[in-house]
């Protein structure tokens, strides 16, 4: 559930989504560019089962994934970057 949440919680703000709901309450439709989350960075501060769960989506939408890690001799699938 969590992984889910990260997710959408990226294409919330990204995709402007309160922008949109104002706009539709107010029945005013302004014009403006949706960016996409291609080529955004996300980062993880402790880089366990969850955020690599998250990272794996994230790597899917085509971003660039930097994890902390307390412990670098782990292996750290889906991350560009890891930082001790």
């Amino acid at each position: 559930f969590v992984v889910r949440w990260v997710m959408t919680s990226c294409l919330y703000f990204n995709k402007q989504i309160q922008r949109c709901q104002a706009n539709r309450e107010q029945k005013v439709w302004d014009k403006f560019v949706m960016d996409t989350l291609y080529g955004k960075t996300i980062g993880f501060v402790g880089y366990g089962h969850i955020a690599q769960t998250s990272a794996k989506l994230a790597k899917a939408f085509g971003m660039r994934v930097l994890a902390l890690r307390k412990n670098d001799n782990k292996e750290t699938p889906f991350a560009d970057m890891v930082f001790k």
